[in-house]
């Protein structure tokens, strides 16, 4: 089967990776590259495309509002519908296979004993924490870029279709980002859509009509998802072993779990750090409001459970070079955190892990994949560390 790569971006490389030993690339094409070759194969300007013989078209560009616009393009130029492998669909296909935009029942439905533990929250989490390295049954469900609402919609599945899963339940770990995490809705940022769609989330849209970075277009067709015929020419171009985690439960695949922060990444950052975010710069009163409410309704739906499951806040370090530069402007951020916390624990009982200062962890260069997130050894390091907390 011959196909095209359109899109130069780093994902080219993830998806030729998993193409089947039976595809040939027969070359790259791209909206404005202008080149003869690329990677050792003919580069193919968009109205050369028409010209030559060729089975799939695959659109390597991570982003899904991008990859439509690609796709509309190429059926302006008359390429078949049927020849188009938009990256979006090939990634809700991982993700179904990975069963992580179902991550919640792919756990929970298997004959393993009972929780003692959940983890929720956002990628700080399921990167850092990793579950076998506790001493109890704990299962981490947190998920990149979740925001407070999501993890409240998590919580409220597992309870109304696990109880008896849940029914020795003695931790909850609740993620808390950092201190700006009550001044962010991931249903308003330039990433909703994507967090949306491949985490399963097409019911629950929160405020995503608000989202000023989206048509309405776009939103309206939120529900677009992989038809059989779809799954099947997948099954005929990728690699579906290689797709798939060792392990549903935590993050890592093999050949990510050695991945280290790159020296001249700590250089750039010292010398250009990078600005500030519209969440760090300015305080979205509506949302905070909201994630207050949401916060307690978590607080509340596992007091439910049980009254005696202990509740730990935990806040993951990234590398001290990052929070270095970030200590001048979360400072405020921190206060007003501290305040919320402040108000809820007179009506709830948790506890507030804070490791952002912890230095052990965050001055190891060789305990981060990035700036931000842990690797695995990392993870490793500092789940062993929460686990003396919870001891």
């Amino acid at each position: 089967m011959k196909c095209i790569i359109y899109g130069l971006s780093t994902c080219r490389q993830q998806i030729e990776s998993y193409l089947n030993d039976n595809i040939t690339v027969l070359g790259y094409s791209d909206s404005f590259a202008n080149l003869e070759s690329y990677n050792g194969k003919k580069f193919y300007r968009p109205n050369e495309l028409l010209s030559i013989e060729f089975d799939k078209i695959i659109i390597a560009i991570n982003k899904v509002v991008d990859c439509i616009e690609v796709e509309k393009r190429l059926d302006k130029l008359g390429i078949q519908n049927s020849k188009i492998i938009p990256m979006y669909k090939f990634l809700k296909y991982m993700y179904k296979l990975k069963k992580s935009d179902s991550l919640i029942d792919s756990i929970l439905q298997d004959e393993k004993p009972n929780l003692e533990g959940m983890i929720l929250g956002l990628s700080y989490g399921a990167i850092g924490i990793v579950p076998k390295y506790l001493d109890l049954n704990f299962y981490n469900f947190a998920r990149g870029s979740q925001d407070l609402y999501y993890s409240l919609i998590q919580l409220k599945y597992i309870k109304n279709n696990y109880k008896d899963k849940i029914s020795d339940l003695k931790y909850v770990v609740l993620d808390m980002y950092t201190y700006t995490y009550f001044n962010y809705d991931v249903s308003l940022t330039k990433n909703a859509f994507d967090f949306i769609y491949y985490n399963g989330f097409e019911k629950y849209t929160h405020n995503l009509s608000d989202n000023v970075n989206f048509s309405r277009e776009l939103i309206d067709n939120i529900t677009l998802d992989l038809n059989k015929q779809e799954e099947l020419i997948f099954d005929n171009v990728f690699k579906r072993d290689y797709i798939v985690r060792e392990d549903m439960r935590y993050y890592f695949n093999k050949e990510e779990i050695n991945n280290i922060l790159d020296k001249e990444e700590i250089k750039r950052y010292n010398i250009n750090p990078l600005g500030y975010s519209s969440i760090e710069k300015n305080i979205y009163t509506n949302t905070e409001k909201e994630n207050i409410r949401y916060f307690e309704n978590i607080l509340k739906e596992i007091l439910e459970i049980d009254s005696n499951i202990q509740i730990l806040l935990v806040l993951i370090p990234r590398h001290k070079v990052k929070e270095d530069k970030m200590k001048s402007i979360e400072s405020k951020w921190k206060y007003r955190f501290y305040e919320i916390i402040s108000q809820t624990k007179k009506k709830y009982n948790f506890e507030v892990l804070d490791f952002k200062e912890i230095e052990e962890i965050s001055s190891v260069r060789s305990n981060y994949s990035d700036l931000e997130h842990l690797n695995y050894n990392g993870a490793i390091k500092f789940t062993k560390l929460l686990s003396q907390y919870l001891k």
